[in-house]
């Protein structure tokens, strides 16, 4: 396959003690449903996406 363009996404969660740490790459937005007020919160992180840059210092 000849791909144009590639990217990648990583994220990594930890939840412990009703507390949520993480970790992302870029891209997608972490969706966090609250079923107390049965709504969804969008949490941008910021960072650059996996492989968008040749040669990029994470």
């Amino acid at each position: 396959m000849k791909f144009k363009n590639l990217f990648m996404a990583m994220m990594i969660v930890k939840i412990k003690d009703r507390k949520l740490t993480a970790s992302s790459a870029g891209m997608p937005p972490i969706l966090i449903f609250r079923n107390k007020t049965k709504s969804i919160d969008e949490l941008v992180m910021k960072g650059m996406p996996l492989g968008a840059i040749e040669n990029f210092e994470y």
